[in-house]
């Protein structure tokens, strides 16, 4: 079975963990700072990398911004608690595809003055990637110089573990 793992997976991942470890928080990947309450979470996509690649196997790297706003009445004691939580919940993730993803370096909570906390997270991974054609046919049209024609390839990556990862 081929499992999916693109960088939605990811954030799917983070939210999945977070769900299962606080099942009554909110959880949001957004921008917004409104309807934010006491004990709600904000996983925020920041950046993305594709530090290496050999032919169609590829390295991506994805970071996120996992922001906890922190209950108002018990400030500290909340902070500590969610410091101790949040590198084991995302130490290992599993994306609703089924593939398990960890983080590149540590996770390391930063207490705010806003009483939020922050946890950057940095995921590394390989995939195998490719373009996938329009009518199914597999070979790469070529130009009249004889490079490579993509205009009938949909603009689309199939985003895949490579074969020696999958389970």
């Amino acid at each position: 079975m081929k499992r999916e793992l693109t960088f939605e997976q990811v954030r799917d991942g983070i939210i999945l963990a977070l769900k299962k470890a606080y099942p009554n928080a909110a959880i949001r990947s957004d921008r917004t700072l409104q309807s934010v309450n006491d004990g709600d979470y904000n996983v925020i996509f920041i950046t993305f990398s594709e530090p290496e690649k050999l032919m169609n196997i590829r390295k991506y790297t994805v970071t996120f911004d996992v922001i906890y706003y922190a209950e108002r009445n018990n400030v500290t004691d909340d902070l500590l608690r969610v410091s101790t939580d949040l590198p084991l919940l995302l130490e290992t993730i599993t994306t609703p595809s089924g593939a398990k993803v960890h983080p590149e370096g540590s996770v390391e909570p930063v207490i705010q003055d806003d009483d939020t906390l922050h946890c950057i997270v940095r995921y590394a991974y390989h995939v195998d990637a490719r373009r996938v054609h329009v009518d199914g046919d597999e070979s790469t049209p070529y130009d009249i110089h004889g490079n490579p024609d993509d205009t009938e390839l949909m603009r689309v990556l199939d985003l895949r573990l490579p074969p020696t990862e999958e389970e």
